[in-house]
């Protein structure tokens, strides 16, 4: 990935690569440092990008590069670039929406403590709705996976982007992915007036305005609520599944962390519970 965003996105370099764990004992790599924040100086002690907040003149800042390297993720022509691990869904019109839905429901399965109701529902629910690319291969693009605030690095006295970061998601699909990813209520603050801002630097009208203006593409509200509802359901796994799962082994260093951060799953089950009612389908 970082070979295919090179001119384009700024990234580290890479120095070390273990692809199959044979050095480090997992699959790892090493890259170089890059100078830069991920929150405002007066700010600095958010490292994850939640509840990160933006002055105005922060906002003014980086909402322009935000956008422009989101949408340089998805221009990037992926067929052409040298990306021997990654697969396109192009099989049929639903794969791609089939097999995120796939890969963390065998997630959720696999590293469950606890069952919850709403998860299993969601399952349902977005298995009977796959969203279909109607144009084949043509509407696929690279994504990131993980694209927010927290996420890329900037200059603490330019505010220019140093790096974008946390690769690790990245796949080809729905570039509706990456927006309703984007526009998760836990990545979202309030402006100034109290207004709901994604990722803490734009309104929701306002994102999807200036992407389709800079892309050509159209939003369709139907795909995008799916994805809404893939992104908590992808969060919701992450906390109350795969993280819980791996306190309770002992498995890392973080375990208080992650212990801490199981409780959070409930507010991505709750967004899951209000966008499934907003689009008045149970």
């Amino acid at each position: 990935m970082f070979g295919a965003m090179a001119g384009r996105v700024p990234t580290p370099a890479v120095r070390f690569l273990d692809g199959d764990g044979s050095h480090l004992g997992a699959p790892g790599i090493v890259t170089s440092f890059i100078p830069g924040v991920t929150t405002p100086p007066v700010d600095a002690t958010l490292v994850s990008g939640v509840g990160t907040t933006f002055t105005q003149e922060w906002r003014q800042r980086l909402v322009p590069q935000f956008l422009e390297f989101l949408t340089r993720i998805h221009g990037t022509d992926w067929r052409s670039s040298d990306l021997p691990h990654f697969t396109a869904p192009t099989a049929h019109p639903r794969q791609a929406a089939l097999w995120q839905v796939n890969w963390w429901s065998r997630v959720w399965r696999d590293d469950q403590v606890d069952p919850y109701p709403l998860i299993t529902l969601a399952e349902r629910w977005m298995r009977e709705r796959l969203p279909a690319i109607h144009a084949e291969s043509d509407d696929l693009v690279l994504l990131h996976g993980d694209y927010r605030t927290g996420n890329f690095m900037f200059d603490p006295d330019s505010g220019r982007f140093t790096a974008v970061l946390d690769w690790e998601l990245a796949h080809i699909g729905d570039f509706h992915e990456d927006l309703g990813w984007i526009l998760q209520r836990l990545f979202a603050g309030p402006a100034e007036d109290g207004e709901v801002l994604a990722c803490n630097l734009m309104t929701r009208d306002e994102l999807l305005d200036r992407y389709q203006a800079a892309t050509g593409r159209t939003v369709n509200p139907r795909t995008l609520a799916f994805y809404e509802v893939l992104a908590a359901y992808k969060c919701a796994v992450m906390n109350l599944g795969t993280g819980y799962s791996a306190a309770i082994r002992g498995h890392n260093h973080q375990d208080v962390l992650l212990s801490f951060l199981a409780p959070v799953g409930h507010v991505f089950l709750g967004e899951i519970a209000s966008i499934i009612e907003r689009e008045g389908e149970l």
